[in-house]
């Protein structure tokens, strides 16, 4: 019976600080910058899971791009056998309570042969939102999502042209 007590108070410990790790918070700033430089570094080494996981399920922009159409986009550009290389100025970010808008300079460069070329270059303005996730499959959490991007026009336009 000691036994049965002793491990049904260490599940409900193990459960209460998973809890609590899982919805700790940092400031929408920091936690919106951790973001950016996420999708950063997936783009630099083509994961398309780790693109995705910073991309909202309700994604829409100006160019009548949502969700899964971004998904074909993105693992498209990563079939090339060349590299990317981005670079993401420091963001201004601006936050309404569950909403936030950052604006950043990007320039995404093709590196193939050791010869690298600018794909796009110009100012975004990313939209996020705060969405309910689960950490660890199971502790409800809110994390920051890209809902929309402008000022990728250009960068789309090649994209779809070549679908």
């Amino acid at each position: 019976m000691r036994k049965f007590i002793f491990i049904f108070i260490a599940i409900v410990v193990v459960l209460a600080v998973g809890y609590i790790l899982a919805n700790r918070s940092g400031e929408p700033e920091d936690e919106i910058t951790s973001l950016i430089e996420h999708g950063r570094q997936s783009i630099e080494v083509k994961s398309v899971k780790n693109a995705l996981s910073c991309i909202s399920k309700d994604y829409f922009d100006d160019n009548d791009i949502d969700y899964d159409r971004l998904k074909l986009i993105i693992a498209q550009a990563y079939r090339v056998e060349s590299r990317y290389q981005a670079t993401v100025e420091v963001p201004t970010i601006t936050v309404n309570d569950d909403r936030a808008i950052a604006k950043t300079h990007v320039v995404i460069a093709v590196v193939n042969e050791g010869e690298r070329n600018e794909a796009f270059s110009g100012d975004v303005v990313i939209h996020l939102k705060k969405e309910r996730v689960r950490r660890f499959l199971i502790f409800p959490a809110k994390d920051w999502c890209i809902i929309k991007l402008e000022g990728t026009s250009k960068l789309f336009e090649k994209a779809l042209t070549d679908m």
